[in-house]
């Protein structure tokens, strides 16, 4: 635990939508910025958007901020691809209802995390078709861990949409949704009645792409991205490879050239990664395989 400075800020804009006297904390987000290889200045808490229509709409890759008294008007609601669900928010985020199986369990939405659906399993018993296994360590705000991950074979329910076999992962914490999870929607959310609105552009149930994966997690920095882990039971851990290892070269490529968005392209389309890890004065390459961590 810290202790954090609080202030208030005088403004606070996003586009044409602005905010005043907005309080706030001061925090070093360098460990987080590493991790991600983006720099993060900021996180923006869901209270500052009370008095607006928020929707995020990530097919789209936009941000609408609508201000009250503007009545948000989803398509009608007998289609399928729309379900508005009720939410509570008495701590300052929205937390809903889910449903797996015949279990239902309470979820964060949770914008600030690139994760999937993340799953606290104590009182519930999701049913796996893939794993549960090692995967990744995660950054978070609360510190790195190591992550359990599978595929479920019980779909789930969020409002009318249906999850078909959704990728968890396993956590102590509070079961939550990201953004590997929520890019399949526009989200809107209506703070003043408690309602979020998911939007799916097609038809039918929401399927997810196998989680591909080269075997190694990083810490980024512009010069260097250091091995956090290597995830054991991989074609990656049967390399000569190790935590702390250094790698200055992806594709014979300086890592400053390869942001988060490129790197995470690279991981959908190609076979295998080649890095160039730093050994003293001498550079190395080797050929890593990308595979599916979770089929």
């Amino acid at each position: 635990e810290i202790e954090l400075e609080a202030i208030t800020l005088r403004r606070l804009s996003l586009g044409d939508a602005h905010f005043d006297r907005v309080p706030a904390l001061i925090f070093d987000f360098t460990e987080l910025s590493a991790h991600l290889g983006l720099n993060i200045d900021g996180i923006i808490g869901f209270p500052v958007f009370r008095n607006t229509l928020l929707t995020l709409d990530y097919p789209g890759s936009r941000l609408i901020i609508a201000p009250y008294p503007a009545v948000f008007a989803p398509p009608p609601k007998q289609t399928p691809r729309v379900s508005t669900i009720a939410f509570n928010n008495q701590q300052g985020s929205p937390l809903i209802p889910v449903q797996m199986g015949n279990e239902s369990f309470i979820v964060l939405i949770d914008s600030g995390s690139d994760g999937s659906l993340t799953i606290n399993p104590t009182g519930l018993h999701p049913q796996f078709a893939n794993g549960p296994r090692i995967g990744t360590v995660v950054s978070s705000l609360q510190g790195d861990r190591r992550q359990l991950t599978g595929r479920l074979s019980q779909s789930v329910l969020l409002g009318g949409h249906t999850i078909e076999q959704p990728i968890v992962d396993l956590t102590d914490q509070l079961s939550s949704i990201g953004g590997e999870l929520l890019r399949h929607f526009a989200v809107t959310f209506d703070q003043r009645r408690n309602q979020v609105t998911f939007i799916h552009e097609q038809e039918g149930p929401v399927t997810m792409d196998p989680r591909r994966h080269t075997g190694l997690s990083f810490s980024r920095s512009p010069v260097y991205w250091r091995v956090l882990t290597v995830i054991p039971d991989t074609p990656t851990a049967k390399l000569p490879l190790q935590s702390g290892d250094l790698c200055v070269r992806i594709n014979g490529e300086p890592v400053a050239k390869w942001d988060y968005a490129r790197y995470a392209e690279l991981l959908k389309t190609a076979a295998k990664i080649t890095y160039t890890f730093l050994v003293g004065t001498k550079e190395t390459d080797i050929e890593v395989p990308i595979f599916d961590l979770v089929p």
